[in-house]
């Protein structure tokens, strides 16, 4: 409850201490009084249906095929989503949380919208543990993409992306507002340069 009442507070970063993962949803469910934040990090510690709370909590509408239950049931979260909070968000990380899956990125992505001053978003994962997006989980992350007009930076390390991913990816970012600047960050970088030997 002390979160919800900071409401001037401007960064926020949550990570997996004992205790956290279970409280991962209430915080997301109270960042919905946070309207000044502008750096959101949370690493570690979410699970699918907090990363929806968190989508919900930044959107102006809520999107009826993911909420049409908790519409019947009157849901505060819903209800907070229509108000569109965390308008101002320049930065949202979300990085190194090993435990959502593909559909959970999916309704994320479906559900997040009205952040339009977001710069930057990270979602990379362990090295050690990849994923391979649905082509429906990631036509979800390029139509959000296409959402988020201020967006420059995008860091999704240990997400296996083919050609088919850059072709739609690249589709959509010749339209985007910032076209020339936006970035994809998605293969990792040595720190040396690799040795190739062939056998003799």
């Amino acid at each position: 409850h002390v979160l919800g009442s900071l409401v001037l507070l401007e960064k926020f970063h949550l990570c997996n201490n004992a205790g956290t993962i279970t409280a991962a949803l209430p915080l997301t469910q109270q960042l919905q009084n946070l309207e000044q934040l502008r750096e959101l990090i949370i690493n570690k510690i979410m699970d699918d249906q907090s990363l929806l709370e968190l989508g919900e909590a930044c959107c102006r509408t809520v999107k009826l095929e993911l909420n049409v239950e908790r519409e019947r049931a009157g849901s505060e979260t819903s209800k907070a989503a229509r108000s569109g909070h965390l308008r101002k968000l320049n930065v949202l990380d979300l990085s190194l949380n090993e435990e959502l899956s593909d559909l959970g990125w999916r309704d994320f992505f479906l559900t997040l919208d009205n952040v339009s001053e977001l710069r930057e978003l990270n979602i990379c994962r362990l090295y050690t543990n990849q994923l391979k997006p649905q082509p429906d989980t990631f036509k979800a992350f390029v139509q959000c993409v296409s959402r988020l007009p201020a967006l420059v930076t995008i860091r999704m390390l240990s997400w296996m992306l083919d050609a088919m991913d850059f072709n739609m990816f690249n589709s959509m970012k010749e339209s985007h507002p910032q076209s020339r600047r936006l970035r994809l960050c998605w293969q990792w970088t040595l720190p040396f340069s690799p040795i190739v030997q062939t056998d003799e």
